[in-house]
């Protein structure tokens, strides 16, 4: 499963947010209904916050100059000072993907607005059913 998912939000992919939405929402419901008998509740936890992390990851890549992640920083409700500093980073993608700066910009509330389907409620509203 791990690495079907490496795969649809690799970096390099250049889709868009609402495509890689879809083909994860796709892959996650055929494999939740599948295996949604099994008690897999901490997986699923660790599994949602690790995607969460990769698609914050994709996000970051997609802005790509100092530029446009400040200004997107901006628009998510971050402090000009904050935005800067935070956007001109030589941090690498995956650090910047669990710093404060992009869980306070990038929540979950936001990623749900996106099109993002938290597997974890789907996975624990299809093991309630059986």
């Amino acid at each position: 499963m791990k690495q079907k998912l490496k795969k649809i939000t690799k970096r390099s992919r250049g889709k868009s947010i609402e495509v890689l939405f879809k083909q994860i929402k796709q892959l996650m419901t055929g494999w939740i209904n599948y295996y949604g008998i099994g008690e897999m509740k901490s997986f699923m936890n660790d599994l949602n916050g690790w995607l969460k992390r990769r698609i914050r990851q994709y996000i970051w890549k997609q802005w790509k100059n100092p530029r446009t992640k400040r200004r997107n920083l901006i628009q998510l409700g971050i402090e000009k000072q904050k935005a800067y500093e935070w956007s001109n980073t030589r941090k690498g993608y995956w650090r910047i993907s669990a710093s404060y700066i992009l869980h306070r910009s990038l929540t979950d509330r936001k990623l749900v607005q996106l099109g993002y389907m938290d597997i974890s409620a789907k996975y624990q509203f299809v093991h309630s059913n059986y």
